[in-house]
């Protein structure tokens, strides 16, 4: 058996992919797998895929169906241990596996968390890490008082500790046994129908601020640039939230967890439809009695607002004091 699988979901990102695999491929050590997935690439992805001969790389392709679903074939193929996902315009960093190595060697964690630099267009970077986070081993009671008053509350402000997939490393075994009950059919927040349903199922957690990942951040991807995308979140977040609630029993979120979600995601595809100017969409999602009454309860909209440092979505409120009476 392996002791790590390296999971890629490739789609038409020729550009980067020979710099992600040469960083996946790097270390030697025959107890790593790396499993290249083409999601129905158009460009010249899977000819570069099938270019490398290196027998621990395993390419597959498929017809194009999301970058979830290819997410879990990925894990549903690999013999991994432990399981690292690996975008194919980002790279491993030198010692990623090595370091592995030697936490497993002490311990055997569910998950382990480690940090990431962001690489900008213009070249600047920028590390993240887990700085409100000890490092090292959680476990019991720790561990639980971590889970439920800091990981199951994590947003998107690019923290060292986050919902995002990548910067981790997952327990194989747990992972199969969460991707069964999450959710396939949306295009927003992916990572967080993954890692919030995982983290409240393991036992054990291991934390470093060293820095193993380059995400490759293109501001050109945002939803200001695309707000064609926007219609689709809307039901993407409803969905999303849907999936939350009916699975409380089944993960354990705790009521006030459940409130957060409602708002964080409406708040955040709220800040999205007031940069892509959509009025339609925010006068529909201001409509949600719930999402008012849960703002509400903290002291009112603005203040709920102001508390999270969404400046713009509070410029923006203030001039439509009508929609919040």
């Amino acid at each position: 058996m392996k002791r790590f699988s390296v999971i890629i979901p490739v789609y038409n990102t020729e550009q980067y992919l020979r710099e992600c695999l040469s960083s996946a491929l790097s270390y030697k050590g025959e107890e790593v797998e790396v499993i290249a997935l083409d999601d129905g690439s158009t460009d010249g992805s899977l000819a570069l895929l099938s270019s490398f001969s290196d027998p621990r790389l395993k390419v597959f392709h498929h017809e194009n169906m999301g970058v979830y679903k290819t997410w879990k074939r990925g894990v549903e193929l690999c013999e991994g241990e432990y399981i690292v996902f690996l975008d194919s315009d980002d790279s491993l960093k030198e010692g990623l596996f090595p370091f592995l190595n030697s936490i497993l060697d002490e311990y055997r964690p569910d998950l382990i968390q480690y940090g990431w630099t962001e690489v900008e267009e213009n070249g600047q970077t920028r590390d993240r890490t887990a700085a409100d986070v000890r490092e090292g081993y959680f476990e019991g009671a720790e561990l639980r008082a971590l889970v439920e008053e800091k990981m199951l509350f994590l947003g998107t402000d690019r923290s060292g500790f986050s919902t995002l997939r990548w910067a981790k490393a997952f327990r194989t075994e747990l992972l199969r046994a969460v991707l069964p009950d999450t959710i396939e059919n949306i295009c927003m927040y992916e990572d967080d129908s993954i890692t919030r349903p995982f983290f409240t199922q393991i036992r054990s957690l291991y934390v470093t601020r060293k820095s193993f990942y380059n995400n490759r951040y293109r501001t050109g991807g945002s939803i200001c640039s695309s707000p064609e995308k926007l219609s689709a979140h809307f039901e993407d977040c409803k969905n999303l939230i849907s999936y939350f609630y009916d699975t409380k029993e089944r993960f354990g979120y705790p009521e006030k967890t459940l409130r957060y979600y409602y708002v964080f995601y409406y708040t955040a595809l709220l800040g999205d439809a007031v940069c892509a100017k959509d009025l339609p969409l925010i006068k529909r999602i201001l409509a949600d009695e719930r999402l008012r009454e849960l703002m509400k309860e903290e002291s009112g909209i603005k203040i709920f607002l102001l508390r999270r440092r969404m400046f713009r979505l509070y410029r923006f409120m203030r001039k439509i004091k009508r929609a919040l009476r």
